[in-house]
């Protein structure tokens, strides 16, 4: 067409339906059917065997953190960035050097943080299913792990993070100095997502038969009073549409035992 005349190689025609994608996405925020386009592009380019493919997929996973600070309810890039941290892990593990592990680590255990240490920007819950779809690619990384002593320090660094330095930040009922820099309503969303989050990382734990992994019984038994807080917060929570928290029956995945 008109707007690819030019284009006279492979890499020339995913760069402009690239940059086509993200024109669209500028002028139309939350275009699904933008991202859709710009999946079918990755995944093409992903499994078709080109050696470019981790350079690909590591150029469109370093765009997602930017996009989502100025973008912060962009539910599809959110998805996308899921989407290519699964190729990812799917494709091209095997193809990584050190620098590439080290980018890819960057992004899952940091890149959430980094968004969510503004706390003006805590209240906006794509972020915290951001900080979600990270966490789950670093677990499914860690699975693939075969060195117990790794995977037991790993999962002692990431619980630290996501359940107990978060507890810490935003569910805690002290308050803490995060509820000084916003408004009560932003403040109480952002305990809500906390919560959830917290719940989820617990569940997504137990689902990759990780929990097990974490040793420190002190810890453990730390968690398993968070995880109970939060989903007697959340049940009772009325502003919580269907409020799933309120079904007991789905709650019994939930309830963990403290250690013996």
């Amino acid at each position: 067409d008109g707007m690819n005349k030019n284009v006279e190689t492979i890499d020339d025609w995913i760069h402009a339906e690239i940059t086509m994608c993200q024109g669209v996405a500028e002028r139309f925020p939350k275009n699904y059917y933008s991202w859709t386009h710009r999946l079918f592009i990755a995944r093409m380019v992903a499994t078709n065997g080109t050696n470019k493919r981790v350079s690909f997929l590591r150029k469109e996973l370093q765009t997602i953190e930017p996009w989502l600070r100025r973008h912060v309810s962009d539910h599809s890039a959110a998805h996308y960035g899921g989407q290519i941290l699964d190729l990812i892990l799917t494709t091209c593990l095997p193809l990584f050097q050190e620098d590439d592990f080290i980018f890819y680590l960057d992004v899952v255990r940091k890149s959430p943080m980094r968004l969510l240490n503004h706390s003006t920007l805590a209240s906006h819950e794509v972020l915290w299913i951001w900080r979600r779809v990270c966490s789950h690619a670093f677990m499914r990384l860690t699975q693939m792990n075969s060195r117990e002593a790794i995977v037991a320090s790993t999962l002692h660094d990431f619980v630290q993070t996501e359940l107990i330095d978060v507890h810490e930040h935003w569910t805690d009922d002290k308050g803490g100095e995060t509820s000084m820099n916003m408004d009560q309503q932003e403040f109480e969303l952002g305990r809500r997502y906390a919560r959830s989050y917290m719940m989820y990382v617990v569940f997504q734990l137990k689902r990759l038969d990780l929990w097990h992994w974490i040793q420190d019984r002190q810890d453990k038994d730390e968690i398993v009073d968070l995880i109970h807080r939060a989903s007697d917060k959340l049940a009772n929570d009325a502003m919580i549409a269907h409020n799933f928290w309120k079904q007991s029956n789905d709650l019994q995945s939930f309830r963990l035992e403290r250690s013996a």
